[in-house]
């Protein structure tokens, strides 16, 4: 039962109580006002009830993940959509440019490859006697190495006899000198011993 229809209730309830004589009024009016207290509280009732209801519809309603609310597109103006252009144009011709620029680099680098091919091709003979040159070059090398290195095994070999004839011819000449020297020494004593002997 809604406000409106209980206090409409208690408007009739009133005017047909002012209706009646003063001695009826005791009783009726007391089963008046607990009936009114009555429909206070079942009012109480359905407004707790039309309360909780818009809660928990308030509180799914929060629940719902919001919406973010578009803005709403100004319309350009005239001016706003030449520049636009103006800047789409200058895009466009400077990427053309890059364009052509990059298609000019790829055709001379097609024609160098093309070149370096053409080379490699007529390089294998070369490659092949410089391979062969290198070869010989390395074995004539080595070859020079191991004759080198002989020679100087010879000549340390040749060296070390020659320091030993050295060290032999001068112990012999030394030897040689000591022998003169002892000869001199006993020649001299036997001619002062002959001289006095012819003097007699």
């Amino acid at each position: 039962m809604d406000h409106l229809q209980i206090e409409h209730l208690a408007t009739e309830q009133l005017g047909s109580n002012r209706n009646k004589s003063p001695v009826d009024d005791t009783e009726p009016s007391l089963n008046e006002m607990l009936s009114y207290i009555d429909s206070f509280s079942v009012y109480n009732a359905a407004t707790e009830g039309t309360y909780n209801r818009e809660k928990q519809r308030s509180t799914q309603i929060a629940e719902l993940p919001r919406q973010k609310k578009q803005p709403r597109k100004r319309p350009e103006s005239a001016h706003r959509r030449k520049q636009k252009a103006d800047a789409a144009r200058c895009c466009y011709v400077k990427k053309r440019t890059e364009l052509l620029t990059l298609r000019g680099d790829v055709k001379k680098l097609e024609r160098y490859l093309a070149e370096l091919t053409r080379r490699f091709h007529c390089f294998p003979r070369k490659h092949t006697t410089l391979k062969r040159d290198s070869t010989s070059w390395c074995n004539q090398a080595r070859v020079e190495r191991q004759l080198r290195q002989q020679a100087e095994n010879q000549n340390l070999q040749l060296k070390t006899i020659l320091a030993r004839q050295s060290q032999f011819a001068e112990s012999t000449c030394y030897r040689m000198q000591n022998v003169a020297a002892m000869a001199t020494n006993t020649s001299i004593p036997a001619n002062e011993a002959a001289i006095p002997a012819r003097q007699w």
